[in-house]
């Protein structure tokens, strides 16, 4: 299986367009979506989280070979099956750091939380001045829940470190669910801790893959 890789910010080429150019153009779409590169080292397709697949119109090359990426992703769909990006914003994807030594629950700014993709999904909003934090999530426990399935309680690791709280940025991050269970049964489902400023925040999804 390909290892989805950590990224915190990508630098890719994107295809833009003047102020000049009188052209009308179809509405840009946003979502989280997943990219892939093949043995040669070159992305030629991403699937969204509603799981639309498209082949890009310009692929890039260059990157890591047989590797995952997720992105929350700007693009326009053409008729023909393939899409031009416009926009690709890196999303964390954060290891299981419940045998950490120093487990950090640091609070973060919350916007939301939802299931999508193979995935719990965050919007959320650290308080930084352009230093590096630290991400993962902690197995809090493993219940039964009154539906006969398995509760996974999950609280998401933070450190702020260093860095100074001087202005809030955007952040993205999802935790993918297969690394909670490889074959959860119909009636699971996963509770979502996060500290935020304004308080504790808890979150109760479905477990879908």
């Amino acid at each position: 299986m390909k290892k989805l890789l950590i990224l915190t910010a990508v630098v890719l080429s994107f295809v833009g367009c003047s102020e000049e150019d009188e052209q009308t153009y179809p509405p840009m779409i946003t979502e989280m979506a997943v990219m892939s590169s093949d043995a040669s080292g070159t992305i030629r397709n991403f699937t969204t989280d509603a799981g639309n697949s498209y082949s890009l119109t310009t692929p890039y090359t260059g990157v890591t070979e047989n590797a995952l990426w997720r992105f929350l992703i700007g693009y326009v769909a053409d008729s023909d099956g393939r899409a031009t990006v416009y926009s690709l914003e890196g999303v964390v994807v954060p290891r299981d750091s419940t045998s950490r030594a120093g487990v950090a629950i640091d609070p973060v700014g919350f916007v939301s939380a939802w299931p999508g993709g193979g995935f719990v999904n965050m919007h959320l909003q650290p308080k930084t001045k352009g230093g590096v934090h630290t991400w993962g999530y902690v197995r809090d426990s493993l219940t039964t829940n009154t539906a006969g399935g398995s509760t996974h309680f999950i609280t998401l690791f933070h450190r702020q470190g260093n860095d100074p709280m001087a202005y809030s940025a955007e952040a993205y991050v999802s935790i993918p669910v297969d690394s909670l269970s490889e074959a959860p049964g119909a009636a699971d489902s996963i509770c979502l801790t996060v500290k935020s400023f304004s308080g504790t925040i808890r979150k109760s999804f479905a477990f879908s893959r």
